[in-house]
């Protein structure tokens, strides 16, 4: 019988045998060989070469390599500036460690840009400010709130928050802020804590310079219950209602929440 033909493979075709060692060594050598002595002969009479060979051999490979590392630090350095840029920009040109980390940038391009002469301007213990961020006013208030921890849950408060809502025409030395009595914190040098029993709800916070702060509400009431019935405490529910910021309604609900000592004050203010 008649053996049938064996059915053709599928699959990839056959590559090309290797080149034996002792083949392709050699062939190598001659190459290599040529380059050198052709780069030499560049070097050696670059009158009699022409423009093009004299750039190709006086570019080499070490140059290029060098050339690309080069470009690749500008280009990191530049996305590291725009991120600092980024991340400061909400806070008044601040910035800290953490954030930078939840940021995606390293501690050492901070120690990197706080040279002599770089973007980083190392004000305090945790914070540093870009150089060339315009200034602000109220900027202090935004230093003095980052220094404080994020598990703090510190909200700017009492005189600072009358400031940031235009309701005094005195700045405070120190940044007061507002944390739960539970949390025990360290003190902080140019920020006064305020320890409260009276949580600061949703309804009780705003955000101002991308900062938390007390509403106008609230904050009358903490700076009434700390200074008492003051000629400024006087001063601010006045401008507060005539600037339309609140309304004697709102401060008495608000006051409801506080000892009858508080409900007292608040009426007769807004009376």
């Amino acid at each position: 019988m008649t053996r049938a033909p064996a059915p053709a493979r599928r699959g990839r075709a056959r590559s090309a045998p290797p080149v034996p060692p002792d083949v392709l060594g050699p062939v190598i050598r001659v190459v290599v060989r040529t380059a050198a002595m052709t780069a030499g002969s560049l070097r050696r009479s670059p009158r009699r070469s022409r423009p093009h060979a004299t750039l190709l051999a006086s570019t080499t490979p070490r140059d290029n390599v060098t050339a690309t590392f080069e470009i690749i630090e500008q280009n990191g350095d530049k996305d590291a500036a725009n991120g600092l840029y980024a991340l400061a920009e909400g806070h008044a040109g601040y910035l800290t460690p953490r954030g930078a980390a939840e940021a995606g940038i390293a501690r050492s391009t901070l120690s990197h840009h706080v040279r002599p002469g770089g973007r980083l301007v190392h004000v305090a213990r945790g914070l540093y400010r870009l150089r060339d961020f315009p200034s602000s006013p109220h900027e202090h208030i935004v230093a003095g709130w980052l220094r404080t921890p994020p598990s703090a849950d510190a909200v700017v408060s009492h005189e600072s928050a009358l400031e940031l809502h235009d309701l005094s025409d005195l700045i405070a030395d120190q940044v007061h802020v507002t944390v739960p009595r539970a949390q025990r914190r360290k003190p902080i040098e140019g920020v006064v804590i305020h320890p409260t029993t009276f949580p600061i709800t949703k309804r009780n916070r705003r955000d101002v310079l991308g900062i938390p702060v007390t509403t106008v509400d609230r904050t009358i009431i903490d700076v009434l219950r700390s200074m008492g019935m003051t000629e400024q405490v006087e001063a601010a529910v006045a401008e507060a209602l005539r600037r339309g910021l609140t309304t004697k309604r709102r401060l008495r609900t608000t006051a409801a929440a506080f000892p009858h000592t508080v409900q007292r004050q608040i009426a007769e203010l807004t009376r």
